[in-house]
């Protein structure tokens, strides 16, 4: 791991070269991450740790459970968590359905 901020802003400038950043939305841009970095880390938490195509797959399957709750595009969807993993792929499960997230 990069000991100082600016090694850290290099490092993560290194894999934002290939994302477009003109992305119509962060999904979009999340998605582009997945293509060109599924075996990536994306989330540490005690101990665990998830890939970028963990977190793509989780989110996916959450969508599919979202859906089946009748979850559509423009739907609010509450979300009350702590700061943990699932909070991410709640997000970006509720966006692949173009909910929205009601924190």
């Amino acid at each position: 791991m990069p000991s100082t901020i600016s090694q850290r802003h290099r490092l993560h400038g290194e894999r934002a070269r290939h994302l477009d950043l003109c992305a119509p939305n962060a999904l979009a841009m999340f998605e582009q991450i997945v293509e060109a970095n599924p075996d990536v880390t994306l989330v540490r938490y005690f101990g665990r740790s998830l890939s970028v195509s963990e977190v793509d797959q989780l989110s996916d399957a959450a969508s599919c459970a979202l859906a089946a709750h009748g979850v559509t595009r423009g739907a609010r969807v509450g979300l009350i968590l702590q700061n943990v993993p699932e909070v991410i792929i709640a997000i970006l499960a509720a966006w692949k359905l173009g909910a929205i997230i009601v924190p």
